[in-house]
């Protein structure tokens, strides 16, 4: 009998994670391609970002919320999204254990002559752009999409399967919403499938420092450093240009970055989790537990 309720709670888990899953697909559809029609063409570029993330942040605080509350029945604690007044610091990890091996990277490839950097405006102004990008990168995809699966999907994930598996599946799913998302902003099947594999595999870094670390703060840091990383360099805010081959690009944006994090990540915390065990997400309330389990 109790296999048999064991499934049934594992079935319910599931339809949960499908619905925040759909309704988040929905919410960033909204905060991403609505947002501009709503706003109109007068609106400059910089509004509409702004406004949009704040809106994808706020809908996706919502959304997690409310299926924690009135779904899973679980505290908003057993995300593992600590006070910002704590997860300030594990927010700096993720952002340095970007940062630090991709600028050392970047600066071999410019000493060896792989690449040339030109910076287009004072070292004052580029601070200032930088300071904004880092608002528009938070606001826009760090929060909203760790909160959703790095925070809820992974947690649900976590407390049905082994933390690996978790992983894996959280990874998959991300690829496949981003794919989505690029083909709906007018990317090719082709060009989406191409880049799956690079989405994948990002979700599974930010899956194991969400793990490790047991905060999603340090998933969050380590998407902001890698998107801000890499759009101050775009040709939106024309302040620092670039060129590279893509093997450079591929070496020095891409796999030493992570590579490097991961492995002092996983140094530093070897012996801290055990990847074939689950997760319990334990109820607020034990009386909770029968119905929500």
């Amino acid at each position: 009998m109790k296999p048999a309720r064991e499934d049934k709670a594992q079935l319910r888990r599931l339809w949960r994670i499908l619905i925040v899953y759909g309704f988040g697909f929905v919410v960033f559809w909204f905060g991403l391609f609505q947002m501009n029609i709503i706003l109109g063409p007068d609106v400059s570029q910089n509004i509409r970002h702004f406004t949009g993330g704040i809106v994808l942040s706020v809908l996706s605080v919502i959304l997690v919320w409310s299926a924690r509350r009135f779904m899973d029945h679980r505290p908003w604690a057993g995300l593992q999204l600590s006070r910002p007044s704590i997860g300030w610091r594990a927010l700096l990890l993720g952002m340095a254990s970007f940062y630090v091996p991709a600028g050392i990277a970047l600066a071999v490839c410019v000493a060896v002559g792989w690449t040339e950097l030109t910076l287009h405006v004072s070292f004052g102004e580029l601070l200032v752009v930088a300071a904004i990008l880092l608002i528009f990168a938070f606001l826009y995809e760090a929060f909203p999409e760790e909160l959703i699966f790095r925070g809820y999907i992974y947690r649900n994930l976590s407390a049905m399967s082994a933390r690996w598996v978790a992983l894996i599946v959280q990874a998959i799913l991300f690829a496949f919403w981003v794919s989505a998302m690029r083909m709906i902003g007018g990317v090719s099947l082709s060009v989406a499938a191409e880049e799956f594999v690079l989405f994948f595999s990002f979700a599974v870094a930010l899956g194991v420092f969400r793990v490790v670390t047991r905060d999603v703060w340090a998933s969050i840091g380590l998407h902001l450093g890698y998107i801000t990383f890499h759009q101050l360099e775009g040709p939106r805010w024309e302040v620092v240009t670039a060129s590279y081959s893509d093997v450079v690009y591929l070496l020095a944006y891409q796999v030493v970055p992570f590579l490097i994090a991961l492995l002092l990540l996983l140094a530093i915390y070897h012996d801290r989790v055990n990847w074939r065990d689950r997760e319990p997400d334990h109820p607020q309330q034990t009386g909770q537990e029968s119905r929500a389990a």
